[in-house]
């Protein structure tokens, strides 16, 4: 199931100040991708296009500048497909446009006989840009999501609270390594939080991957006579989770524990790393307010 509904875009004519919105999506959309807009959406006879587009071929000899003829199909609003007969003429279109190939850029997906049309083509490149692709594309950095936000809103929104980014509080990314083998733990998703005790104190504190870099740290924890309390560390990175361990740790651990001084600053910046997971982002007026905490130490 494609990320982003593309009903989002009104369909052509629906409404007078939008009756070209999936054009000029297209438009920068493409000028995104690198492309250079030779002719944009009008209002005019579209000639057998809807844009035209050039890239630049970068060799090893010299540069080649190759010109697309852009055909854009919102059929998003009725499900369909684009079929071979909604495509007429290429060959033609290409031709009296002077362009040396034919990019197809559709809100659904491209027919089987259109494909296979598309591919008995002679002496005309052709590509496609469907839903799948485009969906995929919006999500991958700031320039594409600033796309995605603009022309999807609902969509962005409900991507965003399943795909959930660290908050501005913060000038930098804590990230937070595994401390065996230095993978990032918030990328993998969960690992494992260790507490190496000995009587009533916690002298040490481990994070790590779950599986063999646990099992090593946590021999070296019983080299050192050290017992360890674990827990998962995915737990404090959902806002309820984040906060049901923190209070059982205040609860029990601490009561019956204290902390070796670099046991609590690590304790402290696992705290940090994971909060910046789970909290929002800060406002304007608040980052004037509060400041943004550029280190551990500076957040008290």
């Amino acid at each position: 199931m494609s990320i982003i509904d593309f009903s989002e875009i009104p369909i052509k004519n629906s409404k007078k100040d939008l009756s070209d919105e999936f054009e000029l999506f297209a438009r920068d959309y493409l000028e995104m991708k690198g492309f250079t807009i030779i002719n944009g959406p009008d209002r005019g006879p579209d000639l057998g296009r809807d844009l035209i587009v050039e890239e630049q071929l970068d060799g090893i000899i010299g540069n080649v500048k190759r010109r697309w003829l852009v055909s854009c199909k919102h059929f998003a609003h009725r499900g369909k497909a684009v079929g071979k007969s909604d495509e007429i003429d290429i060959n033609d279109r290409v031709k009296s446009n002077n362009c040396d190939g034919f990019l197809g850029f559709y809100s659904t997906l491209p027919s089987s006989p259109l494909v296979k049309k598309l591919e008995g083509l002679k002496k005309v490149n052709f590509v496609i840009f469907d839903k799948e692709k485009i969906s995929n594309d919006l999500c991958r950095s700031s320039d594409e999501t600033n796309l995605f936000r603009r022309y999807f809103p609902k969509s962005y929104d409900k991507y965003n609270t399943q795909n959930p980014t660290p908050s501005n509080i913060f000038e930098k990314e804590f990230k937070l390594k595994c401390d065996n083998c230095g993978q990032d733990l918030h990328e993998i998703g969960n690992g494992v939080l260790a507490f190496g005790k000995k009587d009533d104190m916690i002298e040490d504190i481990y994070v790590a991957c779950k599986g063999k870099c646990d099992r090593i740290l946590q021999s070296k924890f019983s080299q050192r006579g050290l017992h360890d309390l674990w827990d998962e560390l995915g737990n404090l990175k959902a806002p309820l989770g984040f906060l049901r361990w923190l209070l059982k740790t205040e609860n029990h651990l601490l009561e019956m524990y204290s902390l070796d001084t670099k046991a609590r600053e690590k304790l402290n910046y696992i705290l940090i790393s994971s909060f910046q997971q789970v909290s929002r982002d800060h406002t304007n007026d608040e980052i004037q307010k509060y400041g943004q905490p550029s280190s551990v130490n500076s957040v008290y």
